[in-house]
């Protein structure tokens, strides 16, 4: 029977806890344990973890699979034994500091990068895979004002009419992707197709 350490949630509605133990590969997350080797409190104040690193050495040496997460409290908790704590009852200090990006970040962060290159990228990639001469596709960047951009697209002379298509669906649905990406960023866009 193949074991695994990992967390299982404990604990009430957005106040979140973990407990750290060993159980069959194949159980459920909240299924029946062998053993329990500590606690992980993410919203403790201060927040902290416990772990008995001897047992989780015992269950390791035997063949046990360490989920990532938990292998990453191992490695605190030896670097805590290794500084003159107790292996059988390792407390593991985290710093006050943020340690992840809120999602408020994240969209800041989004919003931030600039989408022109990749707007330009998307119609270079969608021409390219349109063509037989890839290598004479060319796409440049004009801006009109603070909000609006066109794209001008230059092919070879024998690759407009697969840019174009039947009743020019193809160049329709380039335009309405481009517009798509300018949308999220609050860009107008236009495309145009130049002999």
């Amino acid at each position: 029977m193949s074991v695994s350490i990992r967390m299982t949630r404990i604990g009430a509605n957005k106040k979140a806890s973990f407990r750290i133990v060993v159980s069959a590969t194949r159980s459920k997350n909240g299924g029946a344990q062998l053993d329990t080797l500590g606690y992980y409190r993410p919203d403790g104040n201060p927040r902290e973890a416990k772990l008995d690193l001897e047992k989780a050495r015992q269950w390791i040496k035997q063949g046990a699979i360490v989920s990532p997460t938990v292998q990453r409290l191992v490695k605190a908790a030896e670097k805590a034994v290794a500084a003159g704590g107790d292996a059988k009852d390792v407390r593991i200090p985290f710093s006050e500091a943020k340690t992840k990006k809120t999602h408020k970040d994240r969209l800041a962060a989004k919003k931030k990068k600039d989408s022109r290159p990749m707007m330009k990228d998307l119609v270079d990639f969608l021409a390219k895979s349109l063509v037989d001469h890839p290598d004479k596709v060319s796409v440049k960047e004009v801006p009109r004002d603070s909000n609006s951009v066109v794209f001008e697209l230059r092919v070879a002379q024998d690759d407009i009419g697969k840019v174009i298509g039947k009743k020019g669906r193809t160049a329709q649905a380039i335009r309405t992707l481009l517009a798509a990406a300018g949308t999220k960023e609050g860009k107008r866009t236009e495309l145009e197709i130049i002999e």
